[in-house]
């Protein structure tokens, strides 16, 4: 039996049992979801500040990290619609608030620009990579989107479940313009947009 350790900011994560992996599931991973998962009987702003009241964080803080996140998003006007009364961007803009909110170590998210127009998944993306650069959070995405995959530093072609191809952005001041060309050029020489950019 092959046994691996997975060891992430120094804890041992299969060591980790009940309560103690709970917490640390929603207090480290932001989970961003391609379909969303809001919950129909809650408001926007109910769904958002869920994970805060789960984790004990106050009211005055969960308040102005809301303020601060909805303003961003531009989702202030729709804090107050239950999703069944948002569209498709605005109900992935209220599923990107909740991921964000517990400021997140980890952010796993699967398509999170699929629903957004242009300018909304610019400035998601640019939350993120914000994350990414501010806080060092680690984002693990996939997507479809060369766009999106233009955001990040590493970029692994996945088909048929394996890995068959990396480009990094590491090339000095490379502009995102240009990392963005070289991912079209790698995915022109594989044939085309089949496979997943993860």
């Amino acid at each position: 039996m092959l046994f691996r350790s997975i060891t992430i900011g120094g804890k041992q994560i299969q060591a980790l049992k009940g309560t103690a992996l709970a917490d640390y599931r929603g207090k480290t991973i932001g989970y961003l979801f391609q379909n969303f998962e809001l919950l129909d009987n809650l408001t926007g702003r109910e769904n958002i500040l869920l994970p805060l009241s789960l984790h004990g964080i106050p009211e005055k803080e969960s308040i102005q990290r809301l303020g601060q996140l909805s303003s961003y998003l531009e989702i202030t006007d729709i804090l107050d619609k239950f999703p069944s009364q948002m569209s498709g961007g605005q109900k992935q803009r209220v599923a990107a608030a909740r991921a964000l909110i517990l400021n997140p170590g980890i952010i796993l998210a699967d398509e999170p620009t699929g629903a957004l127009d242009s300018r909304n998944a610019k400035a998601l993306m640019e939350k993120l990579s914000g994350l990414n650069r501010d806080a060092e959070a680690t984002i693990l995405m996939v997507t479809h989107d060369s766009n999106a995959a233009s955001y990040c530093k590493r970029i692994l072609f996945i088909r048929d479940g394996a890995i068959f191809h990396e480009i990094r952005r590491d090339i000095p001041d490379e502009s995102r313009q240009e990392f963005y060309e070289r991912i079209l050029k790698v995915m022109a020489q594989l044939g085309g947009g089949s496979a997943n950019v993860f």
